[in-house]
């Protein structure tokens, strides 16, 4: 029998963005160790991780629906590309969002 264990949500935009862990934590400004812990559930997001993670959802989700932007109110908001960050790595995966 095959058991598919749920990825969290960060590991879902994560892999989204096409980004390894070490990205993410910069990204979020923390220990790429404390996202393998979230990614495996053995630690809960805190409040700025998940604010940090809304807000890249709602870039992701902009992106798949051909926006350019999450909203005006973002542009004083930290950019969400690391500067390391290459092209390719950029590009989201093909899974379904709904845009309205």
């Amino acid at each position: 029998m095959c058991i598919i264990e749920p990825m969290s949500r960060m590991k879902v935009l994560r892999v989204r963005k096409g980004w390894n862990q070490p990205t993410m934590a910069a990204f979020l400004g923390v220990h790429q160790s404390q996202v393998s812990r979230i990614e495996t559930g053995k630690l809960r997001e805190s409040g700025p991780v998940s604010r940090l993670l809304d807000r890249l959802e709602a870039e992701i989700a902009a992106e798949l629906c051909g926006r350019d932007g999450v909203g005006a109110s973002d542009d004083d908001a930290p950019s969400t590309q690391p500067k390391e960050l290459s092209a390719g790595a950029r590009r989201a995966s093909s899974s379904t969002v709904s845009c309205s």
